[in-house]
């Protein structure tokens, strides 16, 4: 069995195989633009190009070869590109004004955003904004939640070309679309602000309480499993300290929920490995001794047993006594 894994040249996932030698593709090597080339022309044969081609500018006719070249050369190495610059020709069936064309990746984002109308844009942008700061694929139901718009599936559909789509999940469909939202120089009025979504979903959970009074027990997965790392990318770094120790029921909450430690040991690690120099050292040690409380609980899993962790008492599958901290 063979795998085959791709990534952007500067991932910080690549250090992880820094013994293994990568196979650099360019982008720009003759092998890809004779790929994307070959890839057009083959779409462009398929018969529901037939009636396009019959329209002409300036009164030459356009044939499937001239197009291919056109497209292959505007694409400059760009597979992506080139697909959804002709699934844009088929949605509109005409090569009308085809020079006016959008000339590079971000420039279609723009085109279809600047394209939408105008009293349903902002639904549009909320939708792809929050899907942006996700942190997994979401459901009709969560993005529901999250953008407070009721015809959901109706934007979901129209936005179809943009999302990956599985298992009745959505997600953004390629990291080019992240990065055009994220940088404003890019996407202009359409860019999205990262911090407000993030404190947009933290508050769907939160319901305008305070995380003492929060019932953890009625949230689903994913805002067990991702409400601290979107603490984390807004910044609340007080209120991540108190979710993990002002009280047990958040770690309690989890445990029930997966049955295992470990999605709480992510947070601790998270806290303790990405704000040391911003919490005070009693906040750092209280961290530190649930960190190795629940890492030497983790450990055992032969029979269960009350223990203490952090001063109170929870229930956990050991093999041996915890440390009492």
């Amino acid at each position: 069995m063979r795998f085959i894994l791709t990534s952007r040249p500067r991932d910080p996932l690549l250090q992880e195989f820094s013994t293994i030698a990568p196979y650099y593709i360019e982008n720009t090597s003759q092998e890809n633009l004779t790929d994307i080339w070959q890839y057009v022309e083959k779409r462009l044969k398929q018969p529901h190009f037939q009636n396009i081609f019959t329209v002409s500018v300036q009164g030459a006719p356009i044939t499937s070869g001239i197009l291919s070249s056109q497209i292959a050369n505007w694409a400059k190495g760009n597979f992506l590109y080139a697909k959804l610059l002709i699934n844009n020709i088929v949605a509109k069936q005409s090569l009308d004004n085809l020079e006016a064309s959008p000339k590079n990746i971000d420039g279609i984002y723009h085109s279809f955003l600047n394209n939408i109308n105008a009293d349903e844009r902002q639904h549009y942008q909320h939708i792809l904004s929050i899907l942006v700061v996700a942190k997994q694929p979401l459901t009709q139901e969560h993005l529901k939640n999250f953008t407070s718009i009721d015809n959901i599936s109706h934007y979901l559909e129209e936005l179809h070309e943009f999302l990956y789509v599985y298992n009745g999940t959505y997600s953004i469909f390629h990291q080019s679309l992240r990065d055009y939202f994220l940088d404003k120089k890019r996407s202009g009025e359409f860019s999205c602000d990262a911090s407000l979504y993030h404190n947009l979903l933290i508050d769907y959970y939160q319901q305008n309480t305070t995380w003492e009074e929060v019932e953890f027990k009625k949230f689903d997965k994913y805002g067990l499993l991702y409400l601290v790392r979107h603490l984390d990318a807004a910044r609340r770094i007080e209120e991540v300290y108190t979710l993990l120790t002002s009280s047990s029921k958040w770690m309690e909450a989890k445990y029930n929920a997966f049955s295992s430690n470990a999605p709480y040991i992510d947070d601790l690690e998270l806290a303790i490995n990405k704000f040391p120099k911003l919490l005070q050292p009693d906040q750092l040690r209280m961290l530190m001794k649930r960190y190795v409380a629940l890492r030497n609980i983790q450990a055992g899993t032969e029979k269960k047993r009350e223990t203490q962790v952090g001063g109170e008492r929870c229930m956990f599958f050991i093999e041996e006594e915890a440390p009492k901290l």
